[in-house]
């Protein structure tokens, strides 16, 4: 289990929304089409815990307003499905792990978004192991700034 509870996830997502981005990574604003990103959603979850690899490095990238030390890149390190380390990709400091995500917590985020019913989902995955490479959320598109954006890749396996 994460160490994120789920308080811990919505806080993270509060933070990320509040972050904001002026643009969708295709700057495409037609709201996604909700039966396919589900089904997609659903295919890359099952493909992720079908691995049960429990045990991870990946880098990670929020995309936001808000401070320089809260877009940092990073590398996130999960063990027992629990972030146990993350450290600046550029420097390789160690930075409180408190505030990243596990790929699960990823998945919640984006079922999350899916279940309000999310104006705009735009998502990618591995094609290999089904963990979200980039997604981008619009939540209405009335409201500024209250867009999500995360990038995770280079997940590898840890024994």
């Amino acid at each position: 289990m994460s160490r994120l509870t789920t308080a811990g996830v919505v806080l993270l997502g509060l933070a990320l929304a509040a972050c904001g981005s002026s643009t969708s990574p295709t700057d495409d604003r037609t709201p996604d089409d909700r039966p396919a990103t589900r089904a997609a959603f659903e295919q890359a979850r099952g493909r992720w815990n079908s691995l049960g690899i429990s045990n991870y490095q990946y880098s990670f990238r929020r995309s936001c307003f808000c401070a320089p030390s809260f877009r940092s890149p990073v590398r996130i390190t999960v063990r027992a499905g629990r972030v146990t380390a993350v450290v600046l990709a550029d420097t390789g400091q160690a930075v409180s792990p408190e505030d990243y995500p596990t790929v699960d917590d990823l998945f919640v985020l984006l079922q999350e978004a899916l279940d309000a019913d999310a104006y705009l989902i735009r998502v990618t995955y591995d094609p290999a192991r089904g963990y979200p490479t980039s997604f981008y959320i619009d939540r209405s598109p009335q409201i500024a700034d209250e867009e999500l954006a995360i990038e995770a890749e280079d997940l590898a396996p840890l024994s």
